[in-house]
């Protein structure tokens, strides 16, 4: 969740003229939007379909529309994947054009340590903890980012902290892209993103057909959200790139998600199994990457002026801080509001499942916006060493 670069200008161009140029002082409001989405489908899912705290028949009441939508909410890590892979690599192709990578490597991991690191390890010291010791083991490898490892070290997990999963991907992942970012043509790089968009729901495959329980969870199952963003990124820094282009782009990506849906129904993507397993995150990252792109090429327009909303801008500064928070806080909302607050049991399942989704919503953005002021902005503040 780094510093968000905006294209200068995303008009239509001449044969001949400059492609626009990414502009790291600016930011995309647009993206904001589609973070605050990424963790609204989260907070969907936890809040509103968990089943071992919503009533099955709170849930009935819901549109068949949006309880898909909401079921589907896990997908949100994965918005949150492309967007990283976008922003990322895209930082690091300009900072590739000024020179200096040695120096620059050392900068990206300082900035990447000062924004991720220090609110993961009090987070996770509080949940450590909170727990108690059954979970310790669990904690050092959060504290590592080999948090996705759990099943197979047979660790523990808690349930409120099963969430640093994602962190630990990331994380791995971020231990080579620089380097082949850094240093790599940009057709070598180009093709290494197309080749993990390939291999990953391959591997997905295999991981379901011999029932290895997690595999989504590892890096090499999960890592082709953030190659998909960085094959954006690459594209808006492609000498060719203009408005109608990127619109054809867009179109592309969403095309391939329709043609995986058509050619995969017939082999059980609807339902869960192997084709499930291996190709329902490629759907949603194909269309999350063309909602960047179509974000991208339409900045600052009217079409798209809902995701550059107070709110949505707001959220997406919290979004870290309510990621990390957003479950634990709600185990401790199921163990201590009932007993403190018996009347809440007495209500019925739709109201207190309202009430429950209110004052978890509530208590994680004021939360995070303590973390925000106290504790992520002063660290982002200072200046890395050079």
């Amino acid at each position: 969740m780094s510093a968000n670069p905006v294209l200068e200008d995303v008009s239509p161009r001449r044969s001949g003229d400059a492609p626009p140029l990414p502009s790291p002082s600016r930011r995309i409001r647009e993206l904001d939007g589609l973070r605050s989405i990424a963790i609204w489908l989260v907070l969907s899912v936890h809040f509103l379909f968990d089943a071992t705290v919503t009533p099955p028949q709170v849930t009935a009441h819901i549109p068949r529309a949006l309880l898909i939508v909401v079921e589907h909410g896990w997908l949100g890590v994965d918005l949150f994947f492309v967007l990283s892979g976008f922003l990322i690599t895209g930082i690091l192709l300009d900072a590739r054009e000024a020179g200096g990578n040695g120096s620059l490597l050392r900068g990206f991991y300082e900035r990447r340590a000062r924004r991720i690191l220090p609110l993961a390890l009090i987070v996770g010291t509080i949940l450590f903890f909170a727990y108690g010791p059954s979970y310790h083991t669990y904690f050092g490898l959060c504290a590592i980012f080999l948090a996705n490892f759990n099943q197979y070290l047979h660790v523990a997990t808690p349930h409120g902290a099963g969430i640093y999963w994602s962190l630990s991907v990331e994380e791995q992942f971020y231990l080579v892209w620089p380097w082949l970012v850094l240093w790599l043509p940009r057709r070598t790089l180009i093709a290494v993103a197309i080749a993990l968009l390939i291999a990953e729901p391959a591997f997905r495959a295999i991981g379901s057909m011999h029932n290895i329980d997690g595999f989504s969870f590892l890096t090499w199952g999960r890592s082709d959200g953030l190659a998909a963003g960085a094959l954006v990124a690459l594209w808006f820094r492609s000498p060719s790139v203009d408005r109608p282009r990127s619109l054809r782009f867009a179109a592309v990506l969403a095309g391939l998600a329709v043609a995986i849906t058509i050619i995969g129904m017939p082999f059980g993507l609807a339902h869960a199994g192997v084709a499930s397993d291996a190709l329902r995150i490629t759907q949603a990252n194909l269309v999350f990457s063309a909602l960047i792109v179509f974000a991208i090429t339409n900045a600052e327009s009217f079409s798209v002026g809902f995701l550059r909303s107070r709110i949505m801008r707001i959220t997406a500064d919290l979004s870290y801080c309510i990621y990390l928070i957003h479950v634990p806080l709600a185990d401790l909302y199921a163990n201590v509001v009932p007993h403190a607050f018996p009347a809440i049991m007495r209500l019925s399942p739709d109201v207190a499942t309202v009430v429950r989704t209110t004052v978890l919503i509530a208590a994680c953005y004021f939360l995070a916006a303590l973390s925000r002021h106290f504790i992520e902005l002063p660290l982002l503040k200072r200046r890395p060493s050079s």
